[in-house]
């Protein structure tokens, strides 16, 4: 682990990455706002709304030991506030690293895949190893067993190293943008930077895009690609009739046998 300043720096770095990887995801649809830096929510480098429901995001480039074990994580009470703020609400918590966090992550695992408190006691608290994870977790809290296994199933746990996020930030900007994804995602990093403590609507982060010259491409549901393709169809032979000699269409023998070959395929 790099000492002081470079460390901050490649931190910060990660963090931002996975923010504009958020704003990607508006973009797809996937989400409605971001704000960064929200005041109201301790712990979290910005909150992304989806429906009526709001996610806490925290960005970690990396555990200081190399794997954030449960101590690791309340090391600045991350998961002390984490309980609080998910006390009392359907809200979620997001936690992102380069370095995995499987004590969590399995505790989390356990609680989704039980059908109640009582068979998670009873059957998912067999393992030694996390049984003392989830006390840890209920000293930590303060709730009941119910309670904590309601939080768990509203946590969500990503690994992911920087070099694969950055990817696949980019792959995301070349499916939404015909332009150089490269300049896309200087100015996404640059409307991250511009807007602390502010709330992006998707709407707003398209027309943000759209006043600087980045246009989303022209995306179409399934059930309307036909039409798209005949208007795409139309447009193209519209340009080409005005190029027809005296306007009319010379006819070729090649195109004649190409025309007669695709007759045959539909009568098949």
């Amino acid at each position: 682990m790099l000492p002081g300043g470079p460390a901050n720096k490649l931190g910060n770095r990660y963090e931002k990455w996975w923010t504009v990887s958020q704003l990607v995801r508006m973009l797809a649809g996937d989400a409605d706002a971001i704000r960064i830096e929200d005041p109201n929510s301790e712990k979290a480098e910005f909150v992304v709304t989806v429906g009526s429901r709001k996610e806490l995001h925290q960005a970690k480039r990396a555990a200081p030991n190399g794997k954030w074990t449960l101590t690791a994580l309340n090391r600045d009470r991350l998961l002390q506030k984490v309980g609080e703020q998910l006390a009392n609400n359907s809200d979620r918590f997001v936690f992102v690293s380069g370095n995995d966090a499987r004590d969590l992550s399995d505790l989390c695992d356990a609680a989704e895949d039980a059908k109640t408190t009582e068979e998670f006691e009873t059957h998912f608290l067999v393992a030694k190893e996390r049984h003392q994870s989830f006390e840890e977790l209920l000293r930590c809290w303060g709730c009941d067993v119910s309670t904590a296994v309601e939080r768990l199933r509203r946590i969500e746990i990503h690994t992911i190293g920087e070099r694969d996020l950055e990817q696949t930030v980019e792959w995301g900007v070349k499916a939404h943008f015909i332009t150089n994804p490269g300049t896309v995602l200087a100015e996404l990093r640059r409307i991250v930077e511009d807007s602390v403590h502010h709330t992006i609507t998707r709407q707003g982060l398209v027309e943000k895009l759209r006043r600087r010259g980045y246009q989303l491409r022209r995306l179409t549901k399934p059930e309307r690609a036909g039409a798209a393709v005949m208007a795409a169809t139309d447009r193209y032979l519209e340009g080409a009739r005005r190029q027809f000699i005296q306007q009319r269409l010379v006819p070729r023998l090649e195109t004649q046998v190409i025309v007669s070959r695709l007759d045959g395929d539909r009568t098949d």
